[in-house]
């Protein structure tokens, strides 16, 4: 009696089903992933603006100075604010001649990993006749208040619940106090909520 051979490997069929199993779990992942990654830029986003607001109040409580945290279009110290800037610029404003003096700046589309312009910035508490700059005294408040920063991505949709979209606010007190929030949050209990 001959004995049969034993094969190894895989036939087509079972490399077929194999194919079609790992493309299908790629078709559901790839959307969630797109959501992640964009939900990711707001967080990075709204993480650079606290940041530049925490600098600011820093640096005019260490220098005893006035300095500006300004939201602009453009990068420099003496960048002009606008209130849809997605860039910052943080700069000490001292005595006469007050020519403002560069701390720190970032540019709205450092970490988006291209040249789209993904994340925008809407400021949605103000004090009238806002034109994008936060001044900060040298005890650390600003000169007038209080400021909502929103941090959005227009890429990816509405914010939450009527979209995908995390969105963020940062806030600034009449007292100083900068804190980073989910405005979708409902609970006062969760530490997110603004």
């Amino acid at each position: 009696m001959l004995s049969r051979v034993a094969r190894r490997g895989f036939t087509l069929i079972e490399v077929l089903v194999g194919i079609t199993l790992v493309a299908l779990l790629m078709a559901l992942g790839v959307p969630a992933m797109r959501t992640f990654n964009q939900n990711n830029k707001i967080r990075s986003a709204a993480a650079d603006y606290y940041s530049g607001l925490q600098t600011a109040r820093a640096e005019a409580i260490r220098s005893n100075l006035p300095v500006e945290f300004v939201l602009t279009a453009a990068t420099g110290a003496g960048a002009a604010p606008s209130i849809t800037g997605r860039n910052w610029v943080v700069r000490a404003i001292p005595p006469l001649p007050a020519v403002p003096v560069l701390i720190d700046q970032k540019t709205g589309l450092d970490g988006e990993g291209g040249t789209t312009q993904a994340i925008a910035v809407n400021v949605s508490v103000a004090p009238a006749g806002f034109d994008g700059r936060i001044t900060f005294n040298s005890f650390g408040a600003p000169t007038a208040n209080p400021y909502s920063i929103d941090v959005t991505n227009p890429a990816l949709g509405a914010c939450f619940p009527g979209g995908p979209a995390r969105c963020k606010r940062i806030n600034v007190s009449a007292g100083g106090q900068i804190t980073a929030c989910d405005p979708q949050v409902a609970l006062a209990s969760d530490s997110r909520a603004c």
